[in-house]
């Protein structure tokens, strides 16, 4: 949302925005892929975990095949409405991966699943 109101500003206010938005950018990627590669490799059994890291792989590939030509129609050229979609897909997701990722270890190692700190 940060980069979606750069461009109602003077150059030197979407400076700032801009700035802050690659540092928030910046911060969630890294925390996506910590999150992504320890739950890949957590919940994979460690006699498949090859195959189990290929397809997560793939995913990553399939990604960055598709992922710029989809935020380019599906955002950039949409606007305003576009990053704000773009904003509720992020927190959407943010919000379901962390009771997903417990069951998913709950199912995969029998474990009780935890929703609560």
């Amino acid at each position: 949302m940060v980069l979606a109101f750069a461009g109602r500003l003077d150059a030197v206010g979407a400076s700032v925005l801009l700035v802050a938005g690659i540092v928030l950018l910046s911060f969630g990627e890294i925390y996506q892929s910590a999150g992504g590669w320890s739950l890949s490799y957590e919940l994979a059994p460690r006699e498949r975990q090859g195959e189990y890291l290929a397809v997560f792989s793939l995913g990553m590939a399939a990604m960055y095949t598709v992922g710029p030509a989809l935020v380019t129609i599906g955002v950039v050229e949409q606007g305003l409405p576009g990053w704000l979609a773009l904003a509720a897909v992020f927190l959407v997701a943010g919000w379901v991966v962390r009771p997903v990722a417990l069951a998913a270890k709950a199912q995969v190692h029998g474990d009780t699943v935890a929703t609560h700190r």
